[in-house]
C-alpha cells in the first residue's frame, strides 16, 4: 500500500516538472533570457503581470525593443528573449542612474538576473517616462510617446525634460522667489526689532547710570558747599 501512495505521488511530480519549467522560463515574459545565459526567472506567472505591467507601455515598448529571437531558433519561432544590452542601451539613452545601470550589468550573468534587472530597469523607465512624458529609443534620438492610459496620475506638465534635467516653471519659481523674499523680509525686520529694542535697552542703562552720577555728584557738590559755609556766632 506504502509502495503505491510512493508511486503514484513520484508520477505527480514527473508530470508536473514540464509545467514548472514552462512557468520559470516562459517566452518573452520576465523569465526571458539574454542570448549569452540560460538563467531563467523565478517569477512565477500569477505576479508576472505586477512587474512587466501586462498591458503597461513600459512593458511593451521593453518587449518591442529588448526582445529578440534566440540564437538556434527554428525557423518561424515565435519564442523571443531578453537581450540585455538592448536594455542596458535603452536606459543609458533615457540618462538612467548611470551606477545602477553598471552595477546590474556586472550582475547579469547571476542566477535569475535577467528577469530582475528587467524588473529594476523597467520600473526607473516607467517612472521616467512619468516625470518626462516619454522617452528616447534606444538610439537616443527618436522620442517613443506614451499611451493615456499609462500617463493616468502623472503630473499634468512634465517636471523634466527628456534628458533628466528638472523643468522650471516661470509661474511656480515666481512664487518660491515671493516667497523666499516674504520670509527674509520677516527675518530681516525681526532681526532689525531686536537689534532696536537691545540699543534702547543699553541706552536706557546708559541714562539711568549717568542719572545716578550725576545725582551722586550733585549731592556731593552740595555736601561740600555746606562744609565751605563759615560758622555763623
Amino acid at each position: 500500500m506504502n509502495m503505491s501512495k510512493s508511486l503514484i505521488g513520484l508520477m505527480a511530480s514527473a508530470a508536473l516538472l514540464p509545467l514548472m519549467a514552462a512557468e520559470a522560463g516562459g517566452t518573452g515574459g520576465e523569465g526571458a533570457t539574454t542570448s549569452e545565459t540560460s538563467t531563467k526567472s523565478i517569477i512565477g506567472d500569477k505576479y508576472k503581470g505586477m512587474y512587466r505591467g501586462a498591458s503597461d507601455w513600459i512593458g511593451s515598448t521593453i518587449e518591442e525593443k529588448c526582445l529578440r529571437v534566440p540564437e538556434g531558433a527554428k525557423e518561424g519561432s515565435t519564442a523571443r528573449d531578453l537581450h540585455l544590452p538592448d536594455l542596458f542601451r535603452l536606459a543609458r539613452a533615457n540618462k538612467l542612474n548611470e551606477e545602477k545601470i553598471a552595477k546590474m550589468e556586472s550582475q547579469q550573468g547571476e542566477r535569475n538576473a535577467p528577469g530582475r534587472i528587467r524588473m529594476t530597469i523597467g520600473n526607473m523607465l516607467r517612472a521616467a517616462a512619468k516625470r518626462r512624458h516619454g522617452l528616447y529609443d534606444v538610439d537616443g534620438a527618436s522620442v517613443l510617446t506614451p499611451d493615456a492610459e499609462f500617463m493616468l496620475g502623472a503630473p499634468d506638465k512634465p517636471t523634466e525634460d527628456l534628458d533628466g534635467n528638472k523643468i522650471v516653471d516661470p509661474e511656480v519659481e515666481k512664487k518660491k522667489a515671493e516667497a523666499k523674499a516674504d520670509r527674509e523680509a520677516k527675518a530681516a525686520q525681526a532681526k532689525a526689532d531686536k537689534e532696536a529694542k537691545a540699543a534702547q535697552a543699553k541706552a536706557d542703562k546708559e541714562a539711568k547710570a549717568a542719572q545716578v552720577k550725576a545725582d551722586k555728584e550733585a549731592k556731593a557738590a552740595a555736601e561740600d558747599a555746606e562744609k565751605a559755609q563759615p560758622e555763623t556766632a
